[in-house]
């Protein structure tokens, strides 16, 4: 059956524009990014409820390992994630040894299975003759480390040291049970220091009131002050006002005096009457430069004339020095104006901070003796745990003597489990199994590399195919032993969920726990259920998240990662948190399986509240410094992802795009745009190496979708982010590529999508695929 092309876009923008080159041609300038080192952040999203812890009943899952170390006692408090008590895991780091053997050796014989079947199919090269040396080497490696393990199992099997350890501490415990059975609880001292030092903190907060009180009345003081400041600058700044607007009036009337006394005195007439002064000043020059005898004849017609100018240029002149008066003191008018609204302003600014100051001086001292009167509700609460401690100090020696019994029950159980060698026999045994296992397969790895000078036969390839096959079952299920034995380590660890105090401890070191439904189970009341140790949230500001993680994905999660998450109470808001406990038992419903991950929460706020509903998200990983885009900006043109690079493909440049195909950057035949590989394409690329083309006769053609002035580079992704995708090929850093498309461009890849002709392609773009099976094109 033909297969039609399949075009997927992954991010299709609207065009921005057009830009020019350094050489003058016309590209697309939509929004380009630069491609450079970020951090990637992976997460795992899901929901869950906000939930109320109080008291934890915490066990061990395993039950055939005597206690070998408790780091608590009751009435302490614990921190989240701190260990309390311990199983003796000798015979677990035996199986935690063997089923890392066992992995290493699962991955050499898939590795030599692989290779054998590569060499088979291609027939036998140096390659091939390294690899099955490097395969050999490596089974010579599992041997020795399955030895190891043969040796650890054989001295654990032999040194009972830490069984007898064991039945040493159930004797020690019992007799130290004894000597305190009729010791009194700490619990009374313990209640007596709490009062005092809540006694102590009345004492504080009572002197932090007076404080505050001191301080409010010297703040509000200030703002008095500052408000009478400006009260009084106001009131300067109104008389200066009143001043300037009477010298305003004053000199307003000078000017209408003046105007009447020099009608109709216009600069023109001045200018003029210089003019007339200067023409007889002229004629009295030259009338005297001539030597004629007797009085000048033009001395009178120049004295009128200046007369007249001097008249017309002194009545100017008083006009404009009176006008320029008036403006003058407009200005300071409007000056004082100003500055009367500006005070007006700052009295306003002072009147609101006073009130301020006053409502903040209000709530202070409001919380100062709320703080009092929490302290004293406190200490009467504190009381009130006294007098119920003294009455259960009274019941602890009855308690001792029931501590007494379950230590003689316990030193049973330790030299029941000194007396027991099965299970020691058993890891012996499997050890020694291994050992043999591992040299058949460096036997096996020996006679294949014999072999590889020798043709293969259809039934060799068989034969080769059926060997991978067997060989990643086994690593698979080396990998599932390995994670059994992490989780059986793991699981000798007894850890606080959260922050607490421990309130009942029912074990001694040396005997068996008991065996529980889970690691630890949270109850809000009383229950019937114990665990071997019990644990109470005495903080009600705390909360936890329970979160329901798929299958698919509990794998990536741990105690210690953060957690982010919404409500609908409050959905602008993000609150925080921490796992502190993944449950290993699965809950199923309505066939999907899921397991329990709880998370610590601070509600220092007192924002939420049981029973809200969460949607949060995980973070499992964070990659630091690598290559990575935005995913908007990867397209994916049939099943090759990549980005349109800005620029001109660098010409002789290749790139390796994964196990199935090499994508390569060079290339300028002029093929018939077809296909050549796996699969039912026809035809061939003719002069060059391209597998994209913007010339030929294919009926795809990745030159004529990318915009001017751009060029599809393929490219290898790694982990994808919220936003980010890491790139492992295909780019380097400083390259600039487009986030969104040319309208032209995005509407012919998804027109592509529904295409029914093949992928096809040819030269002159430079890049795409050369070998293998490409993810981009056709197979029938």
């Amino acid at each position: 059956m033909t297969g039609a092309a399949v075009v997927v876009v992954l991010g299709v923008g609207i065009p921005v524009g057009l830009s020019l080159t350094k050489s003058g041609s016309t590209v697309y300038a939509g929004t380009e990014y630069t491609v450079a080192y970020r951090n990637i952040t992976e997460t795992v999203s899901t929901s869950g409820t906000v939930a109320s812890p109080s008291t934890y009943n915490l066990g061990f899952l395993l039950s055939n390992a005597p206690v070998s170390a408790i780091y608590v006692k009751v009435g302490q408090r614990v921190q989240a994630g701190q260990v309390l008590a311990k199983l003796d895991d000798s015979s677990e780091q035996v199986q935690l040894q063997q089923a890392e053997a066992g992995v290493t050796e699962a991955k050499a014989q898939l590795m030599s299975a692989e290779a054998k079947l590569a060499q088979d199919k291609t027939g036998a090269t140096p390659q091939t003759i390294a690899l099955d040396k490097n395969a050999v080497a490596d089974d010579e490696t599992a041997v020795q480390q399955a030895k190891q393990a043969y040796q650890l199992a054989l001295q654990a099997y032999n040194d009972r040291s830490s069984q007898e350890q064991a039945v040493q501490q159930a004797e020690l415990n019992l007799m130290e049970a004894k000597q305190q059975e009729t010791a009194a609880s700490d619990a009374v001292q313990l209640d007596e220091q709490q009062i005092a030092a809540d006694q102590a903190a009345i004492k504080n907060a009572e002197q932090q009131l007076q404080s505050d009180q001191q301080s409010a009345s010297n703040s509000q003081t200030l703002a008095q002050q500052a408000l009478q400041s400006d009260e009084d600058t106001l009131q300067a700044d109104q008389q200066q006002l009143q001043q300037d607007e009477q010298q305003l009036q004053k000199d307003e009337n000078n000017l209408q005096v003046v105007e009447q006394e020099n009608p109709n005195v216009t600069q023109q007439q001045v200018e003029q009457a210089y003019e007339q002064y200067q023409q007889e000043l002229s004629f009295y020059d030259s009338w005297a430069q001539r030597g004629y005898a007797g009085s000048n004849p033009y001395q009178s017609a120049v004295n009128n004339a200046q007369q007249i100018y001097d008249n017309l240029n002194n009545a100017y002149q008083s006009i404009q020095n009176a006008q320029n008066q008036v403006t003058q003191d407009q200005e300071k008018v409007n000056q004082d104006e100003d500055a009367i609204q500006q005070v007006q302003l700052n009295i306003s600014k002072d009147q609101a901070e006073l009130q301020q100051t006053q409502l903040n001086n209000q709530q202070t001292v409001s919380k100062d003796e709320q703080s009092i009167q929490s302290d004293e509700q406190q200490l009467r609460n504190e009381e009130i745990v006294l007098q119920n401690d003294e009455q259960q100090a009274k019941l602890n020696e009855q308690k001792a003597q029931d501590t007494v019994l379950q230590d003689e029950q316990a030193l049973q159980a330790a030299e029941q489990a000194y007396n027991d060698r099965t299970s020691a026999e058993q890891a012996l045994q499997q050890a020694k199994n291994n050992v043999t296992q591992a040299e058949e397969q460096l036997r096996t790895a020996e006679l294949q590399l014999q072999n590889d000078q020798q043709p293969a036969t259809p039934s060799t390839i068989a034969s080769d195919e059926a060997a991978v096959t067997n060989a990643r079952g086994q690593l698979a299920t080396a990998e599932a032993n390995l994670q059994s034995a992490e989780l059986s380590e793991s699981e000798t660890v007894l850890r606080a969920p959260i922050a607490g105090v421990v309130t009942a401890v029912n074990g001694q070191v040396g005997e068996l726990p008991s065996q529980g439904a889970s690691a630890s189970s949270a109850s809000s009341g009383g229950s019937g259920t114990t665990g071997f140790i019990q644990l109470e949230d005495l903080n009600p500001s705390d909360l936890q998240v329970d979160l329901e993680v798929n299958e698919s994905q509990i794998g990536q999660v741990k105690a210690g990662d953060s957690v982010t998450f919404t409500v609908d109470a409050y959905p602008n808001r993000t609150f925080s948190g921490t796992v502190v406990q993944v449950y290993p038992t699965p809950t199923t419903t309505n066939d999907v399986t899921q397991y329990e991950v709880v998370a610590s929460v601070d509600n220092a706020g007192g924002l939420l509240k049981p029973g809200m509903t969460a949607s949060a998200d995980i973070v499992t990983s964070t990659l630091q410094h690598v290559l990575a885009v935005p995913a908007i900006a990867l397209h994916q043109l049939g099943s090759v992802e990549g980005v349109f690079v800005v620029g001109t493909r660098p010409v002789g440049s290749a790139f390796s795009g994964g196990n199935q195909a090499s994508f390569r950057q060079s290339g300028n035949g002029i093929g018939n745009g077809t296909y050549n590989g796996p699969g039912n394409g026809s035809g061939n690329a003719s002069g060059g190496q391209g597998g994209f083309s913007s010339s030929g006769h294919g009926g795809f053609r990745t030159g004529s979708f990318a915009p001017k002035g751009t060029y599809f580079q393929p490219v290898q992704v790694g982990v994808m982010g919220n936003n980010l995708v890491q790139i492992v090929a295909g780019l380097q850093a400083g390259e600039k590529i487009l986030l969104t498309l040319p309208e032209s461009t995005a509407s012919a890849l998804v027109q592509s999508e529904s295409s029914t002709s093949p992928f096809r392609f040819g030269a002159g773009l430079g890049g795409g695929f050369a070998g293998g099976a490409a993810r981009g094109g056709r197979q029938g």
